[in-house]
């Protein structure tokens, strides 16, 4: 029997030896992602260590149970060498993945500012950017590479061995002695893998324990790739009744007015992670895209526009079918994919309009084509149809520059009235630029910033190539960004900056549509204000509005695995899908400082409900296929 509790004893130093690698790698996340915690107390902080055992517990206790069933089973062959060997193997190899993917995070972490999620196989399986970025990323983040192996070593080599234990023999009152314990602890490791709430425990858990900003700090990476395994499908929301859901929000836009349709061209410009933080016009910092502040000098500028999501693949169905992502799986990659949406391609074909999108990347990569057209773009001009593989950049694609150039050529040659969408590429991780530019454009203090000045001086020769063609005094331009990148700002860092993006409407025919506007609005609202401008006079279905219409209540609202955010007039509210958790006010409190939840109540109330009927909408329309506007009576599958 004393053998036996020394295998137990033996099992306990291993199983805290792990929850020391999984802290050490907690510290490592936090280390590379500094400014995102930079304005949270030390006591918090230190808050965020302690709670964070919880979750590395249930992911330890998940992923190693075969471990822990090996090193607890009845018996005393335990002692043999051999065995023995085979749990360390075990040991090593299940756990370093799972320290792999926390380093992995620690790196992914400051593009998305949430944990890694079961998606992430999706993304990597759409097209092939994924193996052609490997040497990038082992080139950049080398020093990931080197702790994580060190940390592996370090695993190795102080992994707690066994001494000679005292051999015993195995009688039948021992052996059940032994069964008792093993049941015991198998009891532990299932409670402590799902907790003993009514409710398993999950990534909002985490919630409970400490402030919005230091959730992904508590969080471990193999726990929210495991708990997000489980969330393929939406759950239906029934937090109103259906005639009340539809006076809190309804995603049906009608025009308030009919006028004559405009068959105006439009041109949409997608920049690939462009903040608002590199834009001076906007952001009123550093300026590192002076074309683009003379364009919007001349344009409608809106100082506070949020992207509805943190990934490139969330961008295309908010901007062309005003479909918000909220759920860990983005839209293009779930099972709702496939339901029925009427984007802007498709309405505008409908009016007469030739329709086409270009991305310089490799073709199928993101999923782009296919969701270009399902959203109604006829043609896609990837990478294959580009006539010059020289001007290719060996990691992502064609260079910004020589691609604007073709995109500008194929747009004369289009007839009119047309709807062209282009997304760049050259400001994406490693940020590549032409050899003939480097040093041409000032680098600032983070890695995008010369990319962002090259993408800039790409789109001042794209607009010189366009402006004495015919079409371009008929033409409406829309600039925006797909999601944010990296900052080492705080504002940009944190939960509200780090979806500031750029919407911006330029016609060079209009004199009028120009100067800043302080609403609020979202990627969502973008097919709705075209159509607006356009003078489109149908109802159409968008989870955004015209935000040029003054009867529209304007808002944004984004989800981050965790919490969701609604942003509306001079506060943001975070809200965890059943509880709010976070009010602050944003003008005066830009940094997040200052939780108001306690103190405005009839705020909170207000917001509250309106994020609720937003999810209940999003969630039920989802899962019903009802994702387009229907007369009464119509059949939303004709």
């Amino acid at each position: 029997m004393k053998n036996y509790f020394q295998h137990i004893i033996l099992f306990s130093k291993r199983i805290a030896f792990l929850l020391i690698l999984f802290s050490i790698s907690r510290l490592y996340f936090f280390v590379l992602n500094f400014s995102y915690f930079e304005t949270v107390g030390f006591w918090s902080i230190l808050k965020s260590f302690f709670y964070g055992l919880r979750f590395d517990i249930a992911a330890i206790t998940f992923f190693n149970s075969l471990f822990i069933v090996l090193h607890t089973i009845p018996g005393n062959f335990k002692s043999y060498k051999t065995y023995q060997l085979v749990l360390f193997i075990l040991f090593v190899f299940v756990n370093s993945i799972l320290l792999g993917t926390n380093f992995i995070d620690s790196e992914y972490f400051s593009y998305t500012n949430k944990r890694m999620s079961s998606d992430i196989g999706q993304l990597i399986s759409l097209g092939d950017d994924f193996k052609n970025l490997i040497p990038a990323f082992l080139k950049d983040f080398w020093y990931t590479v080197v702790a994580f192996i060190v940390l592996i070593f370090f695993s190795c080599k102080f992994y707690p061995k066994q001494k000679v234990f005292e051999k015993s023999s195995l009688t039948i009152k021992t052996f059940v002695f032994q069964f008792l314990i093993f049941a015991f602890v198998i009891s532990i490791s299932f409670v402590g893998f799902r907790g003993i709430e009514l409710r398993p425990l999950n990534n909002i858990s985490a919630a409970k324990y400490v402030r919005s900003q230091t959730i992904p700090l508590v969080l471990n990476t193999p726990f929210t790739m495991l708990k997000s395994w489980s969330k393929e499908n939406l759950n239906s929301v029934n937090f109103y009744s259906e005639e009340k859901l539809i006076n809190i929000f309804s995603p049906i836009t009608t025009p308030s007015q009919e006028k004559k349709f405009k068959r105006l061209n439009v041109v949409i410009i997608i920049l690939e992670g462009f903040s608002s933080e590199f834009i001076g016009f906007i952001s009123q910092e550093k300026s590192f895209t002076p074309f683009l502040d003379s364009l919007f000098a001349k344009s409608l500028v809106f100082e506070h526009a949020f992207a509805n999501g943190k990934r490139s693949i969330e961008a295309l169905p908010a901007i062309f079918a005003g479909i918000p992502s909220f759920a860990d799986n983005p839209y293009i990659t779930s099972k709702y994919s496939t339901n029925n949406i009427k984007g802007i391609g498709t309405i505008l074909k409908e009016k007469g309009y030739n329709t086409s999108f270009f991305h310089g990347g490799i073709n199928g990569t993101m999923g782009f084509d296919a969701f270009a057209h399902l959203a109604g773009f006829e043609k896609y001009y990837g990478l294959y149809e580009y006539p010059n593989k020289a001007h290719y950049d060996e990691t992502w694609g064609i260079y910004d520059e020589e691609y604007l150039q073709y995109f500008a050529k194929e747009l004369t040659n289009f007839q009119q009235p047309f709807l062209s969408c282009v997304f760049t590429l050259s400001s994406h991780h490693p940020y590549n630029i032409p050899q003939k530019y480097k040093n041409k454009f000032p680098k600032g203090n983070n890695k995008i910033h010369e990319s962002i000045g090259y993408v800039d001086y790409s789109l001042e020769r794209f607009f010189a190539s366009i402006s004495k063609a015919d079409w371009f005094k008929n033409t409406l331009f829309v600039v925006t960004a797909d999601h944010t990148p990296y900052s080492l700002n705080k504002y940009y860092s944190n939960k509200l900056g780090s979806y500031s993006i750029p919407i911006v409407y330029y016609m060079p025919g209009d004199s009028l549509l120009k100067g800043k506007n302080a609403t609020i609005t979202q990627h969502c609202d973008i097919t709705p204000t075209i159509l607006g401008l356009l003078n489109y006079n149908e109802p159409i279905f968008s989870f955004g509005k015209n935000v040029l219409d003054s009867a529209n209540s304007a808002c944004a609202f984004n989800y981050n695995s965790v919490l969701y955010q609604l942003i509306e007039e001079d506060f943001t509210l975070l809200f965890d899908g059943e509880k709010s958790k976070s009010l602050y006010k944003i003008k005066t409190d830009k940094l997040l400082k200052e939780n108001l939840i306690s103190y405005k109540h009839k705020t909170r109330i207000n917001m509250e409900n309106k994020l609720k009927a937003i999810i209940q909408t999003y969630n039920n329309r989802m899962i019903n296929n009802e994702l387009i506007y229907k007369q009464p009576n119509e059949n939303p599958e004709n």
